[in-house]
């Protein structure tokens, strides 16, 4: 499946959403928790969430999946359970 990521250029926000490999580890109520599984992007690409492994939250936003938080492998983060997750209203 896809998920999207925010997109930057030259460190700048520029509003743009980039489609990244994830697999759904927990779905409820238009949200969901995903994790990255292949970025397909250059070594110079800059995107917030892109490294492989990361846990995406993510909201069912023009009917796909869109990245409101992540952590990235290297947090050290060893288990986040559904019910730590809190989203946006």
């Amino acid at each position: 499946m896809k998920a999207y990521v925010r997109a930057l250029s030259s460190g700048e926000w520029f509003g743009g959403w980039a489609p990244v490999a994830a697999e759904m580890l927990w779905e409820s109520n238009k949200q969901a928790l995903l994790r990255l599984v292949e970025e397909d992007l250059e070594a110079g690409d800059e995107y917030e969430f892109y490294i492989k492994g990361s846990l995406l939250l993510c909201l069912w936003d023009d009917g796909v999946w869109k990245a409101v938080h992540g952590v990235s492998p290297d947090a050290g983060v060893e288990d986040i359970h559904p019910a730590m997750i809190v989203l946006p209203e």
